[in-house]
């Protein structure tokens, strides 16, 4: 990413993990929330649990995502050139899987939150769905997304 991006890792609530991105110089934002009980290493499932996806009970109260597509600007972007995270085998459509490879004490400077060096790194096919008649469709090309984390997480 250039340095005019816009990145940030959090913890929130004791419960999810969020990692944004923004970059105007390469037109895309990309925005992860996941369901995370606890901060810690491990292999995570993020997708939004409406639309076409094929989700456990209670999931679709989670609001976990992942959106990516044109960095935020006026006009605003079609919604269409916008790609999510679904669970739905019956488009060829798996959740990103989110690895978190390590979770370590390491305190920011200058960060007045208390921080976690968290390393890792997610993969996924992303795409743009709409209902057409009784069925989901996917509407333009999927993308695949791939890429690598090393930063600094604030707890809050």
């Amino acid at each position: 990413m250039g340095k005019d991006a816009v990145l940030s890792l959090n913890y929130v609530g004791q419960e999810y993990l969020t990692l944004s991105v923004m970059s105007e110089k390469e037109d895309l934002q990309l925005a992860i929330t996941c369901l995370m009980k606890e901060l810690k290493a491990g292999t995570y499932q993020v997708y939004s649990c409406k639309d076409p996806s094929e989700c456990a009970d209670g999931m679709d109260t989670k609001q976990q995502e992942v959106l990516f597509g044109p960095y935020i600007k006026v006009p605003m972007p079609p919604v269409s050139t916008s790609r999510a995270a679904y669970l739905a085998p019956k488009l060829g459509l798996q959740p990103l899987s989110l690895v978190i490879t390590s979770v370590t004490d390491d305190q920011q400077a200058g960060n007045p939150w208390k921080t976690r060096r968290v390393k890792g790194h997610f993969e996924g096919k992303l795409a743009y769905v709409e209902r057409k008649d009784a069925d989901w469709q996917i509407i333009g090309k999927p993308t695949q997304l791939s890429g690598e984390i090393d930063m600094y997480c604030s707890l809050r």
